[in-house]
Order: structure tokens, then C-alpha cells, then sequence
């Protein structure tokens, strides 16, 4: 998803409710304030990763793909 997107599916929604995320292991989290980064897309195969990696990581230093930028929303 872009920001646009993002930005499109937020302005459907009440402004007074609450964002949050899938806790750890249950229950809702609180999503934290967006921080810009880069990660590589499309690079863990493994099913319990998500898809893409923060560029940083030990995985996505051996890896030749370009990074790209993206808004990450901590905990």
C-alpha cells in the first residue's frame, strides 16, 4: 500500500477512532509515530516473516536489490 492509498482509506473512516495493530502474540497494540525508512521488497520467503526487510538487517545486506523508502508505524 502507498501513502495515497493510505491516505484514501483513512479519509472514509470517522477521524475520531482509534488506529491500532495486531499485538504480539493477541489482542490490539496502539500503532506508535511514523518514521520514514528503507527496506528491500520481496526478500524473506520464510511464511512467519513478513515480505520485505529494513535494510539494515543482516538479510537484506547480501541482497542486490535496490531498497526503497517507506513509512513504518512502530509500536
Amino acid at each position: 500500500m502507498k501513502v495515497k492509498e493510505l491516505i484514501a482509506e483513512l479519509q472514509k473512516c470517522d477521524p475520531e477512532h482509534r488506529v491500532v495493530v495486531d499485538g504480539y502474540e493477541g489482542g490490539m497494540a496502539d500503532i506508535g509515530k511514523p518514521i520514514t525508512i528503507k527496506i528491500v521488497l520481496n526478500i524473506n520467503e520464510e511464511w512467519y516473516y513478513g515480505s520485505h526487510e529494513h535494510v539494515d538487517s543482516y538479510k537484506a545486506k547480501d541482497v542486490k536489490k535496490r531498497p526503497v523508502h517507506a513509512v513504518y508505524f512502530s509500536r
